[in-house]
């Protein structure tokens, strides 16, 4: 297995392992698309310095970590590009988006970074996910971010353990959503 940096190229295929590694198998074609939308077509075209694919020899994607460094370029490019095409797609979709993520900016002072990761099934028993989880700790570290914050489902108890055991903290219970952080030191 290799891990390296994402590009706009890289975007079908980490669409393809969002999908492979999604809980929610039986969504529609647009529900996958809004998903993509929302929670991985960013990374790899405007923060690819930061996000990490893990390939396999067959050249496969595996796995990724997506991780964007600067909230304010985040949601600008949300509110320019993302949001509208989430609106044509699914109408009234996007400020209910755009208010789930408000975490980013609460926290963005000590956690300016926040993640998305997903590793399929198969190499999920490879320590894929901690793997990608510490190439991302040092290349943040190594750029000076001095935090990254992450919401996750709260009755995704396998998930939680995952980051708690990967140096993430409770910043914030919302109940449903935990909001996790960890320093990079």
């Amino acid at each position: 297995m290799k891990i390296r940096t994402l590009a706009p190229k890289d975007l079908p295929a980490v669409r393809a392992a969002s999908r492979k590694a999604s809980l929610h198998q039986d969504r529609t074609l647009r529900q996958w698309e809004l998903a993509a939308l929302k929670y991985v077509d960013y990374y790899p075209c405007h923060a690819g310095s930061t996000s990490l694919g893990l390939e396999l020899e067959d050249g496969t994607l595996a796995g990724y970590v997506l991780c964007a460094t600067d909230p304010d370029a985040y949601f600008r490019q949300l509110e320019q590009e993302y949001g509208p095409a989430m609106e044509a797609l699914a109408p009234g979709s996007y400020e209910p988006f755009l208010e789930a993520q408000s975490y980013i900016r609460e926290f963005a002072r000590d956690y300016p970074a926040h993640l998305h990761i997903n590793v399929v099934p198969q190499a999920q028993n490879l320590k894929a996910g901690t793997r990608l989880m510490e190439a991302l700790l040092a290349l943040l570290k190594e750029k000076g971010i001095p935090g990254v914050c992450l919401g996750v489902d709260s009755s995704r108890k396998q998930a939680v353990h995952f980051y708690e055991k990967n140096g993430f903290h409770v910043l914030r219970d919302a109940g449903d959503t935990l909001f996790m952080g960890r320093s990079t030191d």
